[in-house]
């Protein structure tokens, strides 16, 4: 047994002289420069990782009425859409997005679109504000610093722009179709609906986009005054009433007169 403990007491005390001699290489000039080398290179990839997978810029945005032109009017029954650039934290757009004067609505999302939708009809000939507040945030947490802003206004009632032939037009032929141009597109129905002319005669009405063709099926008669009204029930797509419109012409006299004596 003695023997045993003396064999394990010369082994342990040769390692460190063994340990030292294997482990010199790590004082040596190359080791060294290989050693920083590593370091640098670590270095540039921790870097390199930082700029290019940690997301640190904020979401952009743009903000525009649904289904409208880029000016003018916009129609009483329409929706805001706020596009975003990446995904982004649904609460926190939300709580930033407010319209004045204040419209009650709801959200709903469809991918990164966020699309505020007024619980019911906007008023007419209203201008309306929307403002996005700062704070918006992606999903990496980066806040939106910025805000942004949109004004758009809803439209009037619906109106007739053009007619022919002209109000208070004569000598029009007793063959000519009546066509009514009005300002947006109708609900058809009920513009035939609320059509009235006067005196009676039979036509066929057609349409070509907000323009109403009315053409007779039988000759007008001769020199005689027509009234033509549209009004209640018609309406324009949304629903909006239109205001009542009447126009009137003559037809051409028959035969032959004296336009002249010398």
């Amino acid at each position: 047994m003695v023997h045993k403990f003396a064999s394990i007491g010369a082994v342990l005390s040769s390692c460190p002289v063994e340990l030292r001699k294997r482990l010199g290489w790590l004082k040596s000039g190359r080791f060294l420069r290989l050693l920083s080398a590593v370091i640098a290179v670590a270095v540039l990839v921790a870097i390199l990782y930082n700029a290019i997978m940690v997301d640190r810029i904020p979401p952009t945005y743009s903000i525009h009425v649904s289904n409208s032109s880029a000016s003018g009017p916009v129609p009483a029954l329409n929706s805001v859409d706020v596009d975003f650039s990446e995904a982004v934290r649904h609460d926190t757009a939300e709580q930033a997005f407010s319209v004045s004067p204040n419209v009650s609505g709801s959200f709903h999302w469809q991918g990164l679109k966020m699309i505020f939708t007024p619980s019911s009809k906007l008023p007419l000939s209203t201008t309306f504000h929307v403002h996005i507040a700062a704070g918006v945030q992606d999903l990496a947490g980066n806040p939106q610093g910025g805000t942004g802003d949109l004004d758009f206004t809803t439209v009037g009632a619906p109106r007739v722009t053009d007619v022919s032939p002209a109000t208070g037009a004569l000598s029009i032929g007793v063959d000519t179709p009546i066509l009514i141009t009005f300002d947006r597109l109708m609900d058809t129905q009920k513009v035939i609906a609320g059509l009235q002319v006067t005196p009676d005669f039979t036509y066929q009405a057609s349409w070509n986009g907000a323009v109403l063709s009315i053409a007779p099926t039988r000759p007008l008669q001769y020199g005689t005054t027509y009234s033509i009204k549209v009004g209640d029930p018609a309406v324009d797509t949304d629903g909006t009433k239109l205001l009542a419109y009447v126009t009137n012409f003559k037809t051409v006299d028959m035969g032959l007169r004296v336009t002249a004596l010398i």
